[in-house]
């Protein structure tokens, strides 16, 4: 489980880690707000084809459902 914040947007070397640890690993993407429907740039999404699943503007239930999704693998 990841909540990248700001580097969703911003950091190859997240990606890269992320894609690495991805090829053995069950990866969750973990947004308190609602990226998607913030300022434009926030829109450009660097990990979330890497992810298994997404949750986005869940507020802090997100990492409940993360947990959740992560134990029933």
């Amino acid at each position: 489980m990841i909540n990248p914040g700001a580097y969703t947007h911003t950091s190859i070397a997240i990606r890269d880690a992320l894609q690495i640890y991805a090829q053995n690993n069950e990866i969750v993407e973990v947004h308190i707000s609602d990226i998607n429907h913030r300022e434009q740039f926030r829109k450009t999404n660097l990990i979330s084809d890497i992810c298994n699943k997404s949750i986005i503007g869940t507020g802090v239930q997100g990492y409940i459902e993360a947990l959740e999704y992560i134990n029933e693998k």
